[in-house]
């Protein structure tokens, strides 16, 4: 990882959307990579509070990729991320806006938290193109949750949209 990126990451009160951005992509380069030059530990023991502060969308990006390498055993964090920090939007904005929605399946699936398998079928045969708000903010909770998402395909399936 480059030194002006790890110091970037390292100094959220010099410039906080710069630490945010540093961070999101040293954890992508954790996460990318077989062996770990830096398993990111130093960064959530100081400023895993700093993250909390985080727009929603970039909250759950950091989150829930420090979920990941703390789940994968990349490192141990202390405390592990929270659950509810993972997601963009909360399990009650979710349902609200599928309200009405003719997607009774994924009304289901969020009620019933389905298996990550049965979560990614759901994605995988989507119609992407035509996805209501609602729906784009269901398909993004059922992966940001602790079981998350595993689609048949996960190599080739359409990545989330992001948030409008």
């Amino acid at each position: 990882m480059q030194s002006a990126l790890k110091l970037a990451a390292a100094l959220p009160d010099d410039d906080f959307p710069a630490f945010v951005l540093a961070t999101v992509i040293a954890l992508a380069d954790v996460l990318q990579r077989d062996s770990v030059d830096d398993d990111l530990f130093w960064n959530w023991d100081a400023f895993h509070a700093h993250y909390g502060l985080v727009d929603a969308d970039a909250r759950a990006v950091l989150m829930n990729g420090f979920r990941v390498i703390d789940r994968t055993g990349l490192t141990r964090l202390d405390p592990p991320p929270d659950a509810g920090m993972c997601y963009t939007h909360s399990f009650a904005d979710v349902t609200r806006a599928l309200e009405g929605s003719s997607s009774n399946r994924l009304v289901q699936a969020i009620h019933e938290d389905i298996s990550p398998e049965d979560a990614g079928d759901l994605w995988e045969n989507a119609d992407k193109v035509l996805l209501s708000t609602g729906e784009t903010m269901a398909f993004r909770y059922l992966a940001e949750r602790p079981k998350g998402m595993a689609p048949p395909n996960a190599e080739t399936v359409a990545l989330l949209p992001p948030q409008m």
